[in-house]
């Protein structure tokens, strides 16, 4: 299994490097630089770096590791049979030990998260929207995994689902409008642990958290713990690495 790791992985990359999806993807990262340059322009400050602005877009606008992830996984699902309504993966009968494969498919969607943050990042400074040495540790550490939660949650609800259009409408909006779990926090403290607010509370500071939509208690309560909300982002990666290891191995015994 270990020896075939490196043979899958190489099958991997060629499979999302030649995906429709992540061509879109690249383009997606340099909408957050972009909405920055049009609400600069609009008050009539650009080039005057607004931090807080960009950071807020990389949260917003976080549409690259979801489409990628979706397309990814709904690119290549084919007819179980001609006239089958349910499908399978293209690759399940090539690759029979889906776990391992589960495995490249998520190592590789973390390689692209890195580069899809990296041209974000890059095309921000671009714009003058950050200088490099104000740009907090934190924060970046909070968005990498922010972004590989989405991108392996976004495959990860491909697979269950077997097709890519419910689990793409509902990221997209719960990343364009607000995030269900700011709702829920005004109703029960269990969205203490959703991934939206532990993202936020690293990656938002002060005001931009106080004025969100969450609650005021747990808005308080993210920014105080910082080391509870990256334990509940490594959290959520491990069980949706878990889930999405068991999705694509039941379609073998399926």
């Amino acid at each position: 299994m270990l020896r075939s790791f490196p043979r899958l992985v190489r099958a991997q990359w060629i499979l999302w490097w030649t995906s429709q999806s992540v061509r879109i993807a690249f383009v997606a990262c340099f909408l957050p630089a972009a909405l920055f340059l049009f609400v600069q322009y609009s008050d009539g400050k650009l080039w005057h770096a607004d931090y807080s602005l960009f950071l807020q877009a990389l949260l917003m606008l976080s549409l690259a590791p979801i489409i990628s992830g979706v397309g990814s996984i709904s690119e290549n699902l084919v007819p179980l049979e001609p006239h089958h309504a349910s499908t399978r993966t293209l690759t399940a009968v090539a690759v029979p030990r889906r776990s391992t494969w589960a495995a490249a498919h998520l190592l590789v969607g973390f390689f692209f998260v890195v580069i899809y943050l990296s041209l974000a990042l890059l095309a921000g400074f671009g714009v003058g929207a950050f200088q490099w040495s104000r740009f907090n540790v934190q924060a970046l550490c909070g968005l990498l995994i922010y972004w590989t939660v989405l991108c392996w949650l976004a495959s990860f609800l491909t697979s269950v689902f077997q097709s890519g259009t419910i689990p793409l409408l509902f990221l997209l909006l719960n990343q364009s409008v607000v995030p269900l779990s700011f709702l829920l926090s005004r109703v029960t403290p269990l969205a203490r642990w959703s991934p939206d607010l532990a993202a936020y509370g690293l990656i938002l500071q002060g005001d931009m958290l106080t004025n969100s939509a969450m609650s005021p208690e747990l808005a308080a309560d993210v920014a105080a713990h910082w080391g509870t909300n990256i334990f509940v982002l490594l959290a959520w990666m491990i069980v949706i690495a878990l889930g999405f290891s068991w999705s694509e191995h039941r379609k073998v015994s399926s």
